[in-house]
């Protein structure tokens, strides 16, 4: 098996180890999600750049480093499950939730005659919204 991560790090790549039959076995995933439906325990994240590959034992070369471009935010908020996903050591769920609160607070001290009542990710309407009006019984 090889895996490798962009040099970026814009898509997210994860290992997991389990005990089988024959030993220990190995999974990679773009999202820890996929490890636990699966049986595996998170081990860690493959860094920007980094190749892995396995025989019989895991193997990590170092990593390459990349470019200074930004990472694609927008895969985080908006491909993955929320609820029970961890990339690079961030649950997705939390780290929307966080987004949400400091977007409430940007707009709240750059417009706060504004009116708004919540703020919510456009266009997953599941997803964690955070109520900022005394309003909202949330």
């Amino acid at each position: 098996m090889l895996g490798f991560r962009d040099p970026n790090g814009i898509r997210p790549l994860v290992i997991g180890t389990r005990d089988g039959a024959r030993g220990r076995e190995y999974m990679l995933a773009s999202e820890s999600v996929a490890l636990d439906q699966a049986g595996y325990k998170l081990l860690r994240d493959v860094a920007p750049g980094e190749r892995c590959s396995w025989t019989s034992r895991p193997h990590a070369f170092p990593a390459v480093r990349g470019g200074d471009s930004p990472h694609a935010v927008h895969l985080r908020v908006r491909l993955f499950r929320p609820a029970d996903s961890i990339i690079d050591n961030i649950s997705v769920y939390k780290a929307r939730l966080r987004m949400g609160e400091l977007l409430a607070e940007k707009i709240k001290r750059e417009r706060p005659e504004h009116g708004i009542d919540v703020v919510i990710p456009i266009p997953t309407p599941a997803a964690p919204a955070r109520c900022r009006s005394r309003s909202c019984s949330a």
